[in-house]
C-alpha cells in the first residue's frame, strides 16, 4: 500500500520571516534550533500563528531531557 511521506520535523511547512527580512518555510527542527534567526511566524490565518506559537514550545518541552 502506497503512502505519502511527509515528515513534519524536517519538511519545510511553517511559514516564517527571518531576521534577514526574507520569508521562507521551515520544519519543526529548524524552527527550534534556529529560533534566534526567526523574526515571526507568518501564517496567513492568525489562528494558525497562535496554534504554532503554542505547539512549538510544547514540542520543545516534550523533547527536553529530564
Amino acid at each position: 500500500m502506497g503512502g505519502i511521506d511527509f515528515n513534519l520535523i524536517d519538511e519545510e511547512w511553517i511559514p516564517i520571516l527571518g531576521t534577514d527580512g526574507k520569508p521562507r518555510r521551515v520544519g519543526i527542527r529548524t524552527a527550534l534550533t534556529e529560533a534566534g534567526r526567526i523574526r515571526q511566524i507568518t501564517a496567513s490565518n492568525p489562528m494558525d500563528n497562535v496554534a504554532l506559537l503554542s505547539f512549538l514550545p510544547a514540542v520543545l518541552h516534550w523533547c527536553k531531557p529530564r
